[in-house]
């Protein structure tokens, strides 16, 4: 995030559209708030990580969730300056499809998920639940 917020110029800015403006914005945050010390997950010495450290970390990690890490992060500045578009990236080499493949872990999640909604449910029959999702509607599946 550092070295991307770094490289953007004023002109990427300006050409921003609002959803990547968001993004910006929220990467801002967490910086902001990791430099103060204050942020509950990431520390501040990490910000003085290096590229090298970084791609370090991503050979030891393995699955396809570092796959699509590194894809991601590799083509952030790229999508944020509207060169290309993130999710054509992740479907590049069947990866998207590989992780929703990953069936078992997402269906253990789903059903936990359903467990704790159906207690909800019952304890608050009348209650009104709005559900906004972007992925393949396996969670409301298990949920309705």
């Amino acid at each position: 995030m550092k070295n991307i917020s770094a490289q953007l110029t004023e002109r990427d800015h300006q050409k921003l559209d609002w959803h990547k403006s968001r993004i910006l914005t929220w990467m801002s945050n967490v910086l902001s708030v990791t430099r103060a010390g204050n942020h509950p997950i990431r520390k501040k010495e990490w910000l003085d990580g290096t590229e090298e450290d970084i791609q370090r970390l991503l050979k030891r990690a393995s699955g396809i969730e570092a796959i699509m890490l590194q894809n991601v992060g590799e083509n952030l500045l790229s999508f944020l300056r509207g060169e290309v578009i993130m999710l054509e990236v992740l479907q590049k080499d069947d990866i998207l499809d590989q992780s929703y493949k990953n069936a078992a872990e997402t269906m253990a999640m789903n059903t936990h998920l359903g467990d704790i909604i159906k207690q909800i449910a019952f304890r608050f029959p009348r209650m009104k639940i709005l559900e906004l999702g972007t992925g393949t509607g396996s969670a409301i599946n298990t949920v309705l």
